[in-house]
């Protein structure tokens, strides 16, 4: 095409073509075009930032008291394990009913609380699952299925 002119901005010219061409050919260095993020694709970031902090909102009050049921039951194991007098699955329970209580568990009751008594130990297991409205008829279950104690039988 023949010897080629660079211009301040970083554009190249070559003899007779006019700028609006190398302005098409080179979009990057004309500041013109470089405007940064459309409104809509703001609008698209902003929407999928307040979905996740909606949805974050909506979920960790229920892994907080998930953390709050598993040191539940942690207490009454040891209170269990430091009392010597043998305990029943009926005074096992009572004593989950009052922690609950303290603690305003309101997402699983004392009842729900499975209270398996074998040969050898009292299997304490407090699985559950709970739904949140997220929006409208859009619902979300989280499972927790990780809050067992196993505590020896005292003889």
């Amino acid at each position: 095409m023949g010897e080629r002119l660079v211009y301040r901005s970083g554009a190249a010219k070559y003899p007779g073509e006019d700028m609006d061409t190398i302005k098409q050919h080179c979009p990057a260095v004309w500041p013109a075009r470089q405007r940064g993020m459309s409104s809509i694709v703001f609008l698209i970031v902003a929407g999928a930032g307040a979905l996740a902090l909606v949805c974050a909102l909506k979920i960790l009050p229920l892994y907080i008291e998930n953390w709050s049921i598993d040191s539940i039951l942690d207490g009454v194991a040891e209170e269990y394990l430091a009392s010597k007098e043998s305990s029943t699955s009926k005074s096992l329970r009572s004593s989950i009913a009052k922690r609950f209580n303290i603690n305003q568990i309101n997402g699983i009751s004392s009842k729900d609380i499975e209270i398996e008594r074998t040969k050898s130990h009292y299997l304490v297991s407090a699985n559950y699952e709970r739904r949140v409205a997220l929006f409208g008829n859009i619902d979300v279950v989280v499972k927790f299925e990780n809050n067992v104690v196993e505590l020896p039988l005292q003889k």
